[in-house]
């Protein structure tokens, strides 16, 4: 990977990703520019707005969004597929779209609930504490429903990875997994049950392609590597890197490919590639800001990783 103080990148001016459904139009609040790029937060894709048009990368190429007008409604991507919603008193209107099929329906409910993900055809909502999600089929059929009785304990909602139909849920305090449990994603069924009580393990997890789930965090001063089987919750880990001054978070890391690509946000920055195939820690590409700033996870495609940094309004584009 070549980076951009070498010469072989690009620097895009770049925005937050802000933006609006007006009229069924998309509003763009935007720098003065033909073309900017946006890293999503929602699914880390790669949009751009070109002459007012709003286009997602997918498959290789940029291809032109389509959404609802709904007011505040939350659009949630995968693929093929993406969820709207919005409230209306007591009912949740919710819109899914499945290729070329469409799923309108209901959810009476008072309670805040946010939409997680689309997975296996599963909706996952969850609610506004943390505390619970709900599983409902794409035409509005109610599966079932998990919560987290411990009083100390909250969900990460950002990370549910689903392999076969196997859902993993993480259950943490502050950012800390406490407890990771695989169930059943059509039925509820407890599959199985991991305390972490007493070990340190990563509160993200990414699929590798061979049904194994992958993360990384740093742990007493080294950087780990974690692999966990969602069929059973056997955890191995492998220490990669030994440096007291990491500044690696776990859900600052993309996978692509059998990689994992993370984000250190020590002075200076810089971006590491993990091989899980090999065990290794591959690469280290130094950012050299001379700014103190935070960067999130990069965006990784077939053959370029981009990272926004926020706070100088950039986007560098790396060459794999």
């Amino acid at each position: 990977m070549t980076g951009l103080y070498s010469g072989h990148g690009e620097i895009i001016k770049a925005f937050a990703g802000s933006y609006s459904f007006v009229n069924g139009d998309i509003k763009f609040e935007s720098i003065n520019s033909n073309v900017d790029y946006v890293l999503q937060p929602i699914d880390k894709s790669i949009v751009k707005v070109e002459n007012g048009i709003l286009y997602l990368y997918w498959n290789g190429e940029f291809q032109k969004m389509s959404c609802m007008n709904i007011d505040d409604s939350i659009v949630v991507y995968n693929n093929n597929y993406y969820v709207t919603y919005c409230r209306v008193n007591d009912i949740i209107k919710v819109l899914c779209v499945d290729k070329d099929d469409e799923y309108l329906f209901d959810i009476p409910s008072n309670d805040s609930l946010r939409c997680k993900k689309l997975v296996s055809k599963v909706i996952v909502f969850g609610d506004v504490s943390d505390k619970a999600l709900l599983f409902y089929a794409k035409t509005g059929q109610r599966l079932w429903e998990y919560k987290e009785e411990d009083e100390n304990l909250k969900i990460n909602g950002r990370c549910i990875p689903v392999v076969d139909d196997v859902v993993v849920v993480i259950s943490q305090d502050c950012i800390i997994p406490e407890k990771i449990q695989g169930f059943n994603i059509q039925t509820g069924e407890k599959l199985w049950v991991l305390d972490l009580s007493e070990r340190g393990c990563p509160n993200t997890f990414f699929c590798g392609g061979d049904n194994m789930l992958y993360g990384c965090v740093p742990c007493y001063k080294e950087l780990l590597l974690f692999c966990l089987n969602p069929y059973t919750g056997s955890l191995e880990s492998w220490n990669l890197l030994s440096d007291e001054d990491l500044d690696v978070m776990p859900w600052n890391v993309t996978m692509h490919g059998r990689q994992l690509y993370y984000t250190d946000n020590r002075r200076g920055n810089e971006i590491g590639v993990i091989d899980v195939d090999k065990r290794e820690l591959i690469e280290r590409v130094p950012l050299n800001i001379k700014k103190k700033v935070t960067i999130g996870e990069p965006v990784v495609t077939d053959d370029k990783v981009y990272v926004f940094i926020r706070d100088l309004q950039e986007l560098r584009v790396f060459e794999k």
